[in-house]
């Protein structure tokens, strides 16, 4: 169960009802660039491989960062490649 005390609890809430959203068409989240964080050391790369047309039919992503997965769904949104989340 998770504290809802925290400090870091809405922030979490908030990835949640992002990423929900995005699941179901609510919100399309445009103009994301595949620009890593400044202390990102692998965004861009992987975004780069996961949006590249050799890699869509055969590639598996998991991640728990929230902020990756918020980036990576709503590129590929934008380019039209298919995912499961």
């Amino acid at each position: 169960m998770e504290n809802k005390k925290s400090k870091s609890y809405p922030a979490r809430l908030a990835f949640k009802r992002i990423e929900h959203l995005q699941k179901y068409g609510c919100i399309d989240i445009k103009g994301l660039k595949n620009t890593a964080q400044p202390n990102s050391y692998a965004d861009k790369n992987f975004i780069s491989y996961f949006s590249n047309d050799e890699h869509r039919k055969s590639s598996v992503f998991i991640t728990n960062d929230c902020s990756l997965r918020v980036r990576m769904v709503a590129i590929l949104n934008d380019t039209n490649i298919v995912y499961s989340g």
